[in-house]
């Protein structure tokens, strides 16, 4: 996806990036490693749109929030191949007028044809599976009409990669395609599939694009029951939050709608007490032993970081708990806490 900024916005983003870093256009296109000096001169003069994930690494990097500028819409990356093929079918149909009925209907049979062919995906019913899915995707994924993608750390998250990889193909009979981003630290889990990202869109609500800029939220759905609730919570925490030391847990996010929604459940639950405009989580022992038994976790690194804290009061950020992981390879995830 793309960003279309207001004329000049694009512009101003890349300019105060360049000026918190002190730095000039060419040594940010050196320094980030993502595009050419040249295409970073073009995406300065505003000749090309923005991918959204050049915008977050550029906010990464020097954090400014490329959403605080004015935004128009958003693109998908083949929106001007899309433009250029319109505009050949017009000429096309203006050239081979007398041709175009007979080639309309045998591209009509091959598209049947072609759509017969297509793997089917699973359609489940809503269970916690499914909204733990949803939540992972509301906490670190990205739906559009053709694929979802989940962004996980590449350094510290490879067995909730493969947890995530075999919740996909439990619930929709279908293997996501996983690759690491080169540029970063970050591996994709990419299932592309139009007829799941229908499902997602028409059944729950859930938005195409930026989840921030939509509004992304929990489905009405899922609130009206607990054992959703719980699985939807884990999945949001397990992906876009922090278990830290084993001793804090939180949920981080822009999304105002998102953090109310689990303010007011985890309040609800027992388990959350405090609340900023970007997080929501608690620092209380007692809460944090609740929300390890009621909720869980399936992110190998927040289950190694608590049982730790709680059995051997070790506290261990989040690269540490890498060295445990063979430790603790066996337990079954969600894992929930039943006391000493």
């Amino acid at each position: 996806m793309r960003i279309l900024f207001n004329r000049r916005n694009q512009r101003e983003f890349i300019k105060d990036v360049c000026k918190k870093l002190n730095i000039s256009l060419r040594q940010l296109s050196i320094l980030t490693k993502l595009k050419s000096y040249s295409v970073f001169k073009n995406y300065y003069n505003e000749r090309y749109s923005l991918p959204i994930e050049v915008g977050d690494y550029l906010t990464k990097l020097s954090g400014i929030s490329w959403r605080k500028f004015e935004i128009k819409d958003f693109l998908e990356n083949n929106w001007g191949q899309r433009r250029g093929g319109r505009v050949g079918i017009r000429k096309m149909r203006k050239k081979h007028k007398r041709y175009i009925s007979e080639w309309c209907r045998k591209g009509y049979l091959r598209a049947n044809l072609a759509e017969k062919s297509t793997k089917e995906i699973t359609i489940p019913k809503l269970n916690q599976g499914l909204a733990e899915f949803i939540g992972i995707v509301l906490g670190d994924g990205t739906l559009t009409k053709y694929f979802v993608r989940i962004s996980l750390n590449a350094k510290n998250e490879m067995p909730y990669v493969g947890y995530v990889k075999s919740l996909c193909e439990e619930l929709f009979s279908i293997t996501p395609s996983i690759y690491k981003d080169p540029r970063n630290n970050t591996i994709n889990l990419k299932i592309f599939s139009v007829r799941l990202c229908e499902f997602l869109h028409k059944k729950f609500n859930l938005s195409f694009g930026d989840k921030l800029i939509s509004k992304a939220s929990i489905p009405n759905i899922i609130l009206d029951d607990k054992k959703l609730v719980l699985a939807c919570i884990r999945g949001l925490i397990d992906s876009d939050g922090d278990v830290f030391k084993g001793k804090f847990v939180y949920l981080y996010s822009h999304n105002p709608i998102l953090l109310k929604q689990v303010s007011e459940m985890g309040r609800k639950l027992g388990v959350f007490t405090t609340e900023t405009n970007t997080s929501v989580g608690t620092r209380n022992h007692k809460n944090v032993v609740r929300y390890f038994e009621l909720i869980g976790t399936s992110n190998l690194k927040n289950a190694v970081k608590f049982i730790e804290k709680i059995k051997n009061n070790q506290e261990l950020y989040t690269d540490d708990s890498t060295e445990y992981f063979e430790k603790y390879k066996t337990i079954e995830l969600p894992y929930t806490y039943v006391g000493s």
